[in-house]
C-alpha cells in the first residue's frame, strides 16, 4: 500500500513538472510575466510563430498579452526539481515510454482535414494537429494529446470544453462589458451573461439561472415547438392533398363542362340547320307551285286575249258591210261566239306564304334567341363558379363539431335511429354564404354520414329553428326521402351508396334539385333524385341537419 501511495505521489508530482507545450518534463524552464512556465525552446518557438502570424505575443496557456520581445526569466526551482527527476532511477510502472501520451499522428490517424477547414491545436509547434476540443477558460484549442494532459490537472477539471472553435466564435462567448466567460442566463432579459453582470452589472437582481438550466428549459419549449410545427406540417400536407384533389377535380369538371357545352351547342346547331332546311324546302315547293299556277293562268289569259282580238277585228269589218242581210248574218255569228266564250278576267287569289316574318314575329324570335343565349351564359357561369361553402353554427352544442377549415361537420354522440320529419329540433348548421340571385350548386360528401338532411332556409340564425327549412333531402340508413313543406314526396330504398350529393339552387326560378353525383366520370351525368319548387323569399342559406356520422363540404 505504501509503495502504491508513493507511486501515485510521484506520478502526480511528475504531471505538475510537464511542459504544457511539449508534454515532457521541463528542460531549461523559463517563466513569463504572467507566471506560467515552459521549456525555453518550446516557448521561444511558440512566441516566434505568434509574432510572425499575428504580429503580437501572448501566453500560450492563459492568453495574457505580452510585450513584443518578452523577457524570459529562468525558473531555477523548476530547473533543480526537473534535473533531479530526470536523474532519478525509473521505477517500475513510471517509465517515460509507458506514460508518454499518444502521439498526435496516431490520434489523427492520417485523416487530417485541411487547415483552412478545421481548428488546429494551439500547443502543437512543429506539426499542428487538429483540435478536438476548445477550452473556454484557457481560450485554447487542444488536440487529443494536449486535451488528455489538460484534463488530468485538478485545477482544470472544471474548465468548460466545447467543440473546436476559434476567433469570432470564442469572442461571442465572452461578455462584451467584462470580457469574462458567459456562464449564466438572464430570464428577464433573455440574454447570456457573465457572473459579474449578475453580481454588480446591469443584470443585478434579475432572475438568473445557469446556461444548463436555460438549455433544459428551452429544450422543453423546443420540443413543444417542434410538436406544434409537426402538427402544422401534417395539416398543411392534408391541405395540400385537398388542393391537389381539387386541382384534379377542376380539370375533370372542365373537361365535363367542355364536352357538355360542345354537345349542347352541336345539338342546337343541328336542330337549327334541320329546321332551316325544312323551311327553305317548304318555301321552294310553295314558290314552284305558285309559279306553275301563274303560268297556266297566263297561257289561258293570252288565249282569251287573242280570241277577243279576232272578234274585235271581225266586228270592226262588219261595220263596213252595206248589205243588211250579210251584216245581220255576220253580226249574229259574232254574237254566238261571244255567248260561247267567257272573256272576264279571273280573280286569282295567291296562297299565303309558308313563312311570314313580320316585325312582331322577328322581334319574338330575337327575344327567344337572346333568352336562350342568356340561359347558356348563366349555365356556364354556374358551372365555373362552384360554391365552396363553409359551415357556421350557433347551437353551442358540445357534441356538434366543425373541423377541417370549417368544411367538416361531425357529431360525437350517437343518437338512436328512427324516423324524424322535423329537423328543426336536431343539431344543425348553416352555410356562411347566402344566395339571393343566380344559379348555384354545392356538393357534400355524405359517405361518413348515417342520418342527415340537406336543404335550404331563409333564416340566417339558428336561434329560432321554427320552420327552419321546409325543403330538404333526408337519409335514414338506406332510405332516401324528400320533404316538401313537411310532406314526403319521395321515399325509397336507395340500393346504391350515395357518397356525394349535389344540390342545385336557381334563385331566379325558385327551383332546387338534388343529384347523386358520386364523382362520376365526366362523360356520365349525375343521377337526378328530385327537383322541387321552393316557395321561399331570398336570400337563401344552405341548411344541414346531422344526427349521426359526419358531412364534408367539397
Amino acid at each position: 500500500m505504501a509503495e502504491a501511495s508513493e507511486l501515485g505521489t510521484a506520478s502526480s508530482l511528475e504531471e505538475e513538472l510537464l511542459c504544457p507545450i511539449c508534454l515532457d518534463v521541463y528542460r531549461n524552464p523559463v517563466s513569463l510575466s504572467c507566471g506560467h512556465s515552459f521549456c525555453k525552446d518550446c516557448v521561444q518557438k511558440a512566441l516566434s510563430a505568434q509574432q510572425s502570424q499575428e504580429g503580437s505575443c501572448h501566453c500560450p496557456l492563459c492568453q495574457a498579452q505580452l510585450e513584443p520581445s518578452p523577457e524570459l526569466q529562468t525558473n531555477f526551482q523548476l530547473c533543480s526539481i526537473g534535473g533531479k527527476l530526470l536523474g532519478a532511477p525509473k521505477k517500475k510502472g513510471t517509465s517515460q515510454e509507458e506514460e508518454a501520451p499518444p502521439q498526435p499522428e496516431e490520434i489523427a490517424g492520417g485523416d487530417t482535414p485541411q487547415e483552412d477547414e478545421t481548428v488546429v491545436c494551439d500547443f502543437c509547434l512543429e506539426q499542428s494537429q487538429p483540435a478536438v476540443k476548445t477550452c473556454l477558460n484557457c481560450e485554447a484549442s487542444l488536440c487529443q494529446a494536449h486535451l488528455s494532459k489538460h484534463n488530468a490537472r485538478a485545477t482544470q477539471s472544471n474548465h468548460v470544453l466545447v467543440e473546436p472553435s476559434a476567433g469570432k466564435s470564442l469572442e461571442e462567448r465572452k461578455c462584451l462589458e467584462h470580457s469574462k466567460l458567459v456562464e449564466c442566463y438572464c430570464v428577464d432579459d433573455l440574454a447570456c451573461i457573465c457572473v459579474l453582470c449578475y453580481i454588480a452589472g446591469s443584470h443585478k437582481g434579475h432572475n438568473i439561472i445557469t446556461l444548463k438550466e436555460a438549455w433544459d428549459k428551452e429544450l422543453g419549449v423546443l420540443h413543444q415547438t417542434v410538436k406544434e410545427l409537426q402538427t402544422s406540417e401534417s395539416e398543411l400536407n392534408k391541405s395540400l392533398e385537398n388542393l391537389l384533389e381539387n386541382e384534379e377535380k377542376v380539370k375533370a369538371d372542365e373537361k365535363m363542362l367542355r364536352d357538355q357545352l360542345l354537345k349542347l351547342l352541336k345539338e342546337v346547331h343541328s336542330q337549327v340547320d334541320q329546321k332551316q332546311r325544312e323551311i327553305l324546302e317548304a318555301i321552294k315547293s310553295s314558290t314552284e307551285e305558285q309559279l306553275s299556277e301563274i303560268q297556266k293562268r297566263k297561257q289561258a289569259t293570252e288565249l282569251k286575249r287573242d280570241e277577243a282580238g279576232k272578234i274585235v277585228q271581225e266586228l270592226q269589218a262588219s261595220k263596213r258591210q252595206r248589205d243588211a242581210f250579210l251584216f245581220l248574218k255576220t253580226f249574229k255569228v259574232a254574237q254566238d261566239r261571244l255567248r260561247q266564250r267567257d272573256f272576264k278576267v279571273d280573280d286569282m287569289k295567291m296562297p299565303a306564304p309558308v313563312v311570314q316574318l313580320d316585325c312582331l314575329t322577328v322581334e319574338n324570335i330575337l327575344k327567344k334567341s337572346q333568352q336562350f343565349i342568356s340561359d347558356v351564359h348563366t349555365w356556364m357561369q354556374v358551372s365555373y363558379n362552384h360554391n365552396h361553402l363553409t359551415f357556421q353554427t350557433e347551437d353551442n352544442n358540445p357534441n356538434l363539431m366543425i373541423t377541417n377549415n370549417l368544411q367538416t361537420l361531425s357529431i360525437s354522440v350517437r343518437r338512436g335511429l328512427g324516423p324524424y320529419h322535423v329537423p328543426n329540433m336536431f343539431p344543425m348548421a348553416l352555410s356562411s354564404q347566402a344566395f339571393s340571385a343566380g344559379w348555384h350548386f354545392w356538393e357534400v360528401d355524405t359517405s361518413s354520414g348515417v342520418c342527415w338532411s340537406l336543404g335550404v332556409t331563409t333564416c340566417s340564425s339558428l336561434r329560432n329553428k321554427t320552420n327552419m327549412y321546409n325543403y330538404y333531402l333526408q337519409k335514414e340508413g338506406s332510405w332516401l326521402s324528400v320533404f316538401e313543406n313537411g310532406t314526403v314526396t319521395i321515399k325509397q330504398e336507395w340500393e346504391k351508396v350515395v357518397r356525394v350529393v349535389r344540390v342545385e339552387l336557381d334563385c331566379e326560378k325558385n327551383m332546387m334539385s338534388f343529384y347523386a353525383s358520386d364523382h362520376m366520370p365526366p362523360e356520365k351525368e349525375p343521377t337526378l333524385i328530385k327537383t322541387l319548387s321552393v316557395y321561399l323569399k331570398s336570400p337563401f342559406y344552405a341548411g344541414f341537419c346531422l344526427l349521426q356520422g359526419s358531412l364534408t363540404l367539397l
